[in-house]
């Protein structure tokens, strides 16, 4: 594992080194390793006031909802800031998503169904992906895929970056986000979409590019 080699490299240098990780991981390394764990816990109620406050900016809402929001959030900030996002964009008093999965999808959705759709063949793409890719695979005009790419950058679904060969790539601004994007498909359309995404990057391969071995078969084995 490439964590754990580096941390064999660097024991011995002053290194200081950040990770974070989601529940569940187990660590690669050795447990005698120079490395410190902290295990973060919920915030207390105070610190989630807090963060709803300055998701709310100078944006008004009720102190009924904030409450609301305090209590479904369980402590976990980016819970309380997506439910904060999405009872502000919905717009109607006393409508707080109940779940953080139903807070994103709101988002999603205020962007209207051709973004959806966009986000959609995206959340299947993967972790990384480009509109080209997106615009193949989903049998959609390039043109209508770069402008709700667009779309999806500036409601912060979507992030964008430049690749080595100066052509955006996009990402998912948040792992939830995308899990969110994708457990709305039915499985018929998941497969579908794994289908016609191997077959758009074993075409690219054909033309010269890499798509890389392990991603084509990861939507083999899901198509």
């Amino acid at each position: 594992d490439l964590s754990a080699l580096g941390l064999r490299e660097v024991a011995s240098v002053p290194v200081f080194l950040l990770m974070t990780t989601r529940p569940g991981f187990s660590p690669p390394w050795p447990a005698a390793t120079v490395v410190t764990q902290l295990q973060l816990g919920r915030l207390e109620a105070s610190a989630i006031d807090a963060v709803i406050a300055r998701a709310c900016a100078d944006r008004a809402l009720p102190a009924a909802e904030r409450a609301l929001i305090a209590a479904r959030s369980g402590g976990v900030p980016l819970y309380a800031h997506e439910l904060v996002r999405a009872a502000l964009e919905l717009g109607r008093a006393g409508e707080v998503p109940s779940t953080l999965r139903d807070a994103l999808t709101a988002r999603l959705h205020q962007l209207g169904p051709s973004a959806t759709g966009v986000a959609h063949v995206a959340a299947v793409a993967g972790r990384e992906f480009s509109a080209d890719l997106i615009a193949v695979a989903g049998g959609l005009d390039q043109a209508a895929v770069d402008r709700e790419l667009d779309r999806l950058v500036a409601g912060e679904i979507l992030t964008r970056r430049r690749g080595r060969e100066r052509e955006p790539l996009y990402q998912f601004g948040h792992a939830l986000l995308q899990q969110a994007a994708y457990e709305e498909l039915l499985a018929t359309d998941r497969r579908h979409l794994h289908g016609q995404l191997a077959d758009a990057l074993l075409a690219g391969e054909r033309a010269g590019r890499d798509p890389g071995a392990e991603i084509v078969a990861h939507h083999l084995a899901g198509a």
